[in-house]
């Protein structure tokens, strides 16, 4: 396997003024495991208070490289925890972007 590179998230949240950015606590990789390998498909953005998540779009959320393709809020980083507010944001990207592996498998020759 060989390792793959990272994602910078930027963040447009309408739910806290921009300058305001001591309500984001932490960032968590929401990863997946493709017959090719290992990639990034989603940031879970954990926030000190709930977000209403009515008012989020993929536009309120960049990260570089890379395709969003939803965000919705959820209660915990679990994207399964989909929630109509909640401390964590999903932010899903596309898996298909060329900077999504993480970890390539790699085939010997024989």
């Amino acid at each position: 396997m060989a390792a793959g590179a990272g994602a910078l998230v930027s963040v447009d949240v309408p739910a806290f003024a921009q300058e305001d950015t001591e309500h984001v606590k932490r960032a968590t990789a929401i990863t997946q495991v493709f017959g090719d390998g290992a990639r990034l498909t989603a940031v879970a953005v954990e926030y000190d208070a709930a977000v209403d998540g009515t008012g989020l779009s993929p536009d309120t959320f960049r990260v570089e490289g890379r395709t969003v393709t939803g965000v919705f809020t959820s209660a915990s980083a679990d994207p399964a925890g989909r929630a109509d507010a909640g401390r964590f944001v999903i932010v899903t990207l596309s898996p298909d972007d060329a900077k999504a592996g993480l970890a390539t498998k790699i085939v010997a020759r024989s």
